[in-house]
Parts: structure tokens; C-alpha cells; sequence
């Protein structure tokens, strides 16, 4: 009897460990797993707490060279809106431009872009928000301008895909943040 008692304390405290292990493996996973994927953030802007879903963009080239950086704007814009073949939306919905200068002087370069009252490599020369734009490219009425803040941009080389993260102030101390990830639209206008 005694011995029945022994094996099955030892059976007992086998399959005890084995579920440790087994628990322990699980863990370890699922931690490995959810660090290696870093959340999908949306493609939105936050305008004064309001948001705007983010549905396409386009990167205008004005084939202008400043101060060693060329001349560039980027605008992100919603649903509905298409960008014409002067560079101007059209259709109704909401949108952000930023006036933009490259590091580089031939191509647009990726990188951390800050406000300026000069153009040079990096800087940001104006930007605006409109959230009821009307589609009339002739008249941006109720435009928001920002004041300072950064745009962090990255490029990536295998696509036309652009990454854009950013977090503005308003002249008015409003905020606007937001976050692209897509294909922008190449246009060049000289």
C-alpha cells in the first residue's frame, strides 16, 4: 500500500511540474509575441480633440531648391478629396498641408521636421488644417494654421510608402497630432 501511495505522490508531483513548464513556456510566448508586434496605430489627425480619419495623400514636388533643401508639400486628406492636376483638392472633406523642405537638395529625404521663418534642410515653412473643406480649391475658408511642432517622416525605399507622425500647435494654442502610413501620390509642378 505504502508503495501505491509513493508512486502516485511522485506521479502527483511530475505532472505539477509539467504544468509549470507547461504555463511557464505558454508565458514566455505570448510575452516574445506581443513585444515583437508593435500596434497598428490608424490613419487619423486629432484636431482640438476632434478625429478625422486619414484616407490617402499625395507629396507635390514645386521643383524648387532653397537654402540647399528642396521644395515640398505633402498633404493628407480624407475620404472624398482627390488632388487635382494643379495641386489644389477638390471635393468636400478635410485635410492637412505641410510646406515642407528636404534634407536633401535633389529628392525627398525623410527625417525629424521642425518649424522655421527660413527655408533649409528639415524645416517646415507653413502648415494648415481645414476639417470642412468645401472642395472649391479657389477659396480654403476656416483654414487652421499651425505655429510650431515637428513631423517625423519615414521613407521607406521599397515602396512609395511614407510614414508620417505628427504633433502640432496651433496659432490659436490649439493641438493637432496624427499619424500617416501609406502611399502618397507623386506630383511635380514646375
Amino acid at each position: 500500500m505504502k508503495h501505491n501511495t509513493t508512486n502516485k505522490k511522485r506521479q502527483n508531483g511530475i505532472i505539477r511540474s509539467m504544468m509549470v513548464l507547461a504555463l511557464c513556456l505558454i508565458s514566455s510566448l505570448s510575452c516574445n509575441k506581443s513585444s515583437e508586434e508593435a500596434p497598428q496605430l490608424p490613419n487619423e489627425m486629432e484636431v482640438n480633440g476632434q478625429t478625422y480619419q486619414l484616407d490617402g495623400g499625395v507629396l507635390i514636388d514645386w521643383a524648387e531648391v532653397n537654402n540647399g533643401a528642396a521644395d515640398y508639400d505633402i498633404a493628407l486628406f480624407t475620404e472624398g478629396i482627390v488632388i487635382n492636376e494643379e495641386g489644389q483638392p477638390e471635393n468636400a472633406g478635410s485635410l492637412i498641408l505641410f510646406d515642407m523642405n528636404s534634407y536633401s537638395a535633389s529628392d525627398f529625404a525623410g527625417g525629424t521636421f521642425t518649424f522655421s521663418n527660413e527655408r533649409g534642410p528639415g524645416t517646415i515653412s507653413g502648415a494648415y488644417v481645414v476639417t470642412d473643406y468645401n472642395g472649391d480649391p479657389s477659396s480654403i475658408p476656416n483654414a487652421i494654421y499651425m505655429a510650431s511642432g515637428t513631423v517625423n517622416v519615414n521613407v521607406r525605399i521599397d515602396s512609395d510608402g511614407y510614414e508620417l507622425n505628427f504633433s502640432l500647435s496651433t496659432i490659436d494654442g490649439g493641438t493637432v497630432t496624427g499619424y500617416y502610413s501609406g502611399d502618397l501620390i507623386k506630383q511635380t509642378n514646375d
